[in-house]
C-alpha cells in the first residue's frame, strides 16, 4: 500500500499558519490513525498558497483526515488567525488521496501495477517534488517522519568506512 496525500488550504492563508496546521493535523494523524511513516513536500500553488504532498504507506480514512484538517481551520479561526467564511470551514475537503498501485488516473484501466512498474513511478514522483521545489518560504521545503529519516542516516554512513569518513572530513574543512 501506498497513498499520495496532498493537503490543500482555503486561498491565502499565510505560510506559517499553513506549517501549523500540517503539523497539528500530522499530530492527529499519528495519534488516531496510525501514520507512521510519511514524507511531505510544500508546494506552491498558482494562486501563491502553500499546500503539501504526503507520501506514506500507512492507511488513513479520507473523511476522518479531513475532518481532522477541518478541525484544525476550525480552531485557528477560532482563534482569529484564520479570516475566511465559516462556510468554508465546514465544507472543508481540501485532503485529496491517490493510491500508487491503483491510481484514480487508472481506474478506467483497472489493473494494479506491477512492482517494477511502482517503484519506478515512486521514485519519479519523489524526484519530482523534491528536486522541482523552487518553493521560497522560511520553513523547511520537505521532511519526513523519524524512521524515513533513520534510513537516510543509516544508508549513507553504512555505505561508507570509518577511514573513507575520516578521509573526507580531513581533506574538506567545510
Amino acid at each position: 500500500f501506498c497513498a499520495f496525500y496532498t493537503i490543500t488550504f482555503p486561498l491565502n492563508i499565510n505560510d506559517d499558519l499553513a506549517y501549523q496546521l500540517l503539523n497539528t493535523w500530522l499530530t492527529r494523524c499519528r495519534k488516531n490513525c496510525g501514520l507512521k511513516s510519511y514524507l511531505w513536500v510544500a508546494e506552491r500553488q498558482k494562486n501563491n498558497t502553500l499546500h503539501f504532498h504526503l507520501l506514506t504507506n500507512n492507511y488513513m480514512p479520507i473523511g476522518r483526515v479531513n475532518d481532522f484538517m477541518k478541525e484544525c481551520l476550525r480552531t485557528q479561526k477560532n482563534k482569529g488567525k484564520l479570516t475566511c467564511r465559516d462556510n468554508i470551514v465546514n465544507k472543508y475537503n481540501g485532503v485529496d488521496v491517490d493510491n500508487l498501485y491503483h491510481s484514480k488516473r487508472r481506474k478506467n484501466k483497472n489493473e494494479r501495477l506491477d512492482k517494477n512498474e511502482a517503484n519506478r513511478k515512486l521514485s519519479m514522483y519523489l524526484t519530482k517534488y523534491i528536486s522541482k521545489n523552487d518553493t521560497k518560504s522560511l520553513r523547511l521545503p520537505w521532511h519526513c517522519s523519524r524512521d524515513i529519516s533513520a534510513l537516510f542516516i543509516s544508508i549513507n554512513y553504512t555505505d561508507v568506512s570509518h577511514l573513507e569518513i575520516a578521509h573526507l572530513i580531513a581533506d574538506n574543512p567545510d
